[in-house]
């Protein structure tokens, strides 16, 4: 029964996975998603404050940036925490 279900397990991982695989997602001409077309497009590049191009992992170290959130976050060890909207994931 055991050996079974694994079997079954394997053969279901196997479809989703060439499920997933063979998905394409819409492009338009604007090189944008077929679900954001109507969404207007930035007339301006991203601010330097929000674009995180600028500064690299080493730089974000050096300037002690995570310890910086985490203090004003009031982020102990044992804390349990979500990183939603992760980005980049620098913190995660």
């Amino acid at each position: 029964m055991q050996r079974g279900r694994k079997i079954l397990a394997v053969i279901l991982l196997g479809a989703v996975a060439v499920a997933i695989a063979s998905c394409k997602q819409a492009e338009e001409a604007d090189g944008r998603p077929e679900t954001s077309v109507e969404f207007p497009k930035a007339y301006r590049p991203v601010s330097e404050v929000g674009d995180t191009q600028y500064s690299t992992e080493a730089a974000r170290d050096e300037a002690g940036e995570a310890q910086f959130v985490m203090d004003w976050a009031g982020i102990v060890p044992g804390t349990t925490v979500a990183d939603i909207g992760a980005g980049e994931g620098y913190y995660t």
